[in-house]
């Protein structure tokens, strides 16, 4: 079965769900390198332990001691887009034009398509 050809105003609807923006007060750039060096320390911390045990079984008894855990560190998912202009349009100000408004009923779509497919 052929796939449907998509509309200009749906591909607009996927881009307001599926594009992200980062809403956590830190810039992008920032989020580069802060991402990596969660994950090293959360690593890092791990073979520490890890090593520890392991020194502290081999000098002084050969009881089990607990397995080392990984510190949990999760990304959290960024903002979809819609939600995002819909913030930021609904921050200070009033003169929205009628180009907005138009797009405004494409991101509701959106933000509906997103709660039906959770």
């Amino acid at each position: 079965m052929p796939k449907r050809r998509k509309t200009p105003q749906d591909k607009k609807v996927l881009s307001y769900q599926k594009d992200r923006r980062n809403c956590y007060g830190q810039s992008d750039k920032a989020s580069r390198k802060a991402i990596p060096k969660h994950k090293r320390l959360a690593a890092r911390s791990l073979r520490r332990t890890a090593k520890l045990a392991l020194a502290a079984k081999s000098d002084v008894s050969m009881e089990p001691s607990k397995p080392a855990r990984r510190k949990s560190w999760k990304k959290h998912p960024d903002q979809p887009l819609a939600d995002h202009l819909d913030d930021a349009y609904d921050y200070g100000r009033d003169g929205l034009d009628q180009r907005r408004e138009d797009k405004r009923g494409l991101r509701a779509e959106a933000k509906r398509r997103l709660r039906r497919s959770r």
